[in-house]
């Protein structure tokens, strides 16, 4: 309280205390104004890094809503609501004075919204090997234009490109499969981006199997010309590079045109060919028993068709 001097009038002064004063007084009450507090919920999103925290307003002063939004996948946010029922925002809550008399929670409103469309291809359509870049090409379908991209690579022991495990340090448009990699599959997610989209994870449905290093080339020899002819032999010739690599098989398979099958035509690091190879496309491969991790242990060489 205070008098007409300006003293103030508590129960703290005037406890037990005796009255000197030779007139009558006249006391008016003193008002300090109450203060709330206003806290954000994201219903299911998440705040921005460092903001949306509690406030605190007093009543009867200004208070403008921050200009701050949740973010979640999918939606976009609508305002906010609080428990009344009340629609709260930017522009109606922009410089309003504060009459509420009572904490606030506001809870975020969601409007949900479309995923980005697109498709995923790799610069290779073989497998992947070890020690050979393979690139992720991303495109949009929906919108056809201004999406941005973000890359994983995966490795699993499945084909599919589902539930694998996210290989360290891989978040480049291109992948260079370590030893880390062998015999087993690759893959990558590229979330893509848009202004008015909801963010989408694309993959590509198949998997890229990982082979090894080579343990070398092989080369044939024989051909009259570029062909192998009736009545030649024909002879492997092998450059290994890999290290400690030996044990080397051979094994001969003629495919006749005519047929989805390819016997067996001999063993051996030469094949003669006699006439019941003629039409026939010839394949031979080079079994290692013995070579070194992360490399495979076999070559192929496939010939044309004997004449």
């Amino acid at each position: 309280w205070k008098d007409a001097g300006g003293t103030v009038w508590s129960t703290a002064n005037t406890n037990n205390w005796t009255w000197n004063r030779t007139s009558d007084v006249s006391l008016t009450a003193q008002w300090s104004a109450n203060k709330y507090k206003v806290s954000f919920n994201c219903n299911g999103g998440t705040k921005p890094s460092g903001k949306l925290g509690e406030q605190t307003v007093t009543y009867g002063t200004s208070y403008t809503l921050p200009s701050d939004v949740c973010t979640k996948n999918g939606y976009v946010q609508n305002g906010w609501k609080s428990a009344d029922g009340a629609t709260w925002t930017t522009s109606n809550t922009n410089n309003w004075t504060w009459t509420r008399t009572s904490d606030v929670v506001l809870t975020a409103q969601w409007i949900s919204v479309t995923p980005v469309e697109g498709t995923v291809t790799y610069s290779t359509s073989f497998n992947a090997q070890v020690g050979r870049k393979i690139t992720a090409n991303a495109s949009c379908t929906n919108p056809s234009s201004g999406c941005t991209f973000k890359y994983q690579w995966y490795r699993t022991t499945s084909g599919k490109p589902t539930g694998g495990t996210p290989i360290s340090g891989a978040t480049g448009q291109s992948y260079t499969p370590t030893c880390d990699d062998f015999h087993k599959y690759v893959y990558v997610v590229v979330t893509a981006s848009a202004s008015g989209y909801a963010d989408a994870n694309l993959t590509n449905n198949y998997n890229k199997w990982v082979y090894g290093y080579e343990v070398g080339t092989l080369s044939i020899n024989g051909f009259n010309g570029s062909k192998p002819m009736v009545g030649g032999t024909l002879t492997v010739s092998e450059s290994i590079t890999a290290p400690y690599a030996s044990g080397a098989s051979y094994r001969w398979n003629y495919c006749p045109v005519s047929s989805n099958e390819c016997p067996i035509a001999g063993y051996g690091s030469s094949l003669y060919l006699s006439s019941s190879y003629k039409n026939a496309w010839i394949i031979v491969s080079v079994t290692y028993s013995s070579v070194p991790y992360c490399y495979e242990n076999e070559l192929n060489a496939q010939l044309e068709t004997v004449i």
